[in-house]
């Protein structure tokens, strides 16, 4: 299964001899979960992605943030174009980063993510908020400071937070 490399390492040769014990594709279950469960992950992992991206953004990646961030300070009132846009710009923050495994594990979470918008995006109240959140995690990007846009993106899924638990408990 594994092969050793004197002074280089250790690889993994194969999965196939692996024993029935491992799963071979994992999957998660996009039904069943809790919103605040997933808030829990996506702080976890998307600062760090937009401190990763502030450092490795292209001119493209930059443009596509910008893009998303546009249409959804446009579409404030048309709520199935601001989730989707909201979507698409936490989405190319991840890919902005350029890690593989990032990128997968954020695949992986899709559908979950996509079916949290549904549910979060009818009860957004104050978008003027949520559109400068967003602009101060891309305008740290744009510059390059990674703090910053680390900063930003806690500060922004903190206040996802304080909304879906708002909305738990009125």
């Amino acid at each position: 299964v594994v092969v050793s490399r004197r002074g280089d390492g250790t690889y993994i040769r194969s999965l196939a001899n692996l024993g029935g014990e491992w799963p071979a594709n994992p999957q998660l279950n996009e039904v069943d979960f809790d919103t605040i469960e997933l808030l829990e992950v996506r702080k976890m992992l998307e600062p760090r992605a937009a401190a990763l991206a502030a450092g490795r953004a292209t001119p493209r990646d930059l443009v596509e943030l910008k893009h998303h961030l546009v249409k959804m300070s446009a579409q404030t009132g048309n709520v199935v174009v601001r989730e989707q846009q909201d979507f698409l710009f936490h989405d190319a923050v991840i890919r902005a980063a350029h890690n593989k495994v990032l990128r997968a594990l954020a695949d992986s979470l899709t559908p979950m993510l996509i079916k949290s918008r549904q549910i979060t995006g009818q009860t957004h109240r104050d978008m003027e908020r949520i559109v400068r959140q967003h602009t101060a995690i891309y305008e740290a990007i744009r510059i390059g400071n990674g703090e910053l846009a680390e900063e930003a993106m806690k500060q922004h899924l903190l206040a996802v937070g304080v909304d879906l638990i708002s909305e738990r408990h009125p």
